[in-house]
């Protein structure tokens, strides 16, 4: 890292998943911010206990939030874990602490036809994370895909991802983006 340092500013901790190596991102990011630089992570939300170890050197986080958090059945189906309630919680926690925390916090949401492309799926995703700093929706890709019968899903259009993002952004959050292969990050 210190080598780096004159031509980089920035590390992003990201995946797989971070937290499911505590102690080596703890080791990664007390270095990087000791040098001075921006440090931000890309997680899944399901170890509040790792993120709140980190949180004091991120400058950023981001946290995927793949279905409400309100509908524990729902994201369990979506993420295709048994146990819903015990995930939602986990993540809720991540949030209570990333918005407490002093780092900017984004909650991220890939639109995945079939799952939670549903407008009322979209409003209650952004009920459940106001406080953030930022809800971003993401475009699904149907290229290399965990699930070989998502190849077959169309993805949604920018358009599409516009008006979901005009739902989301009624429910009072601070800011709402997309993010689609025509458009880039834009923010609503």
């Amino acid at each position: 890292i210190k080598r780096l340092g004159p031509i980089v500013d920035t590390l992003v901790v990201t995946g797989g998943e971070p937290l499911l190596q505590p102690e080596a991102c703890l080791e990664l990011l007390k270095n990087a911010k000791g040098l001075g630089f921006y440090c931000a992570m890309e997680t899944n939300g399901g170890n509040p206990q790792a993120l709140e170890r980190l949180l004091p050197y991120l400058d950023f986080v981001a946290i995927d939030i793949k279905a409400p958090l309100s509908d524990s059945k729902l994201y369990a189906r979506v993420t295709g874990q048994m146990r819903g309630t015990d995930l939602t919680n986990k993540i809720k926690e991540s949030l209570k602490l990333a918005i407490s925390s002093k780092a900017e916090v984004e909650a991220r949401t890939t639109v995945v036809p079939t799952l939670n492309d549903d407008e009322r799926i979209v409003a209650r995703i952004a009920n459940d994370v106001k406080g953030v700093d930022c809800l971003r929706l993401q475009q699904f890709r149907n290229q290399c895909t965990f699930n070989p019968s998502f190849q077959k899903l169309s993805m949604p259009n920018r358009e599409r991802l516009l008006e979901l993002a005009r739902i989301a952004k009624r429910e009072g959050l601070k800011s709402v983006k997309i993010f689609t292969v025509e458009g880039g990050l834009e923010t609503v």
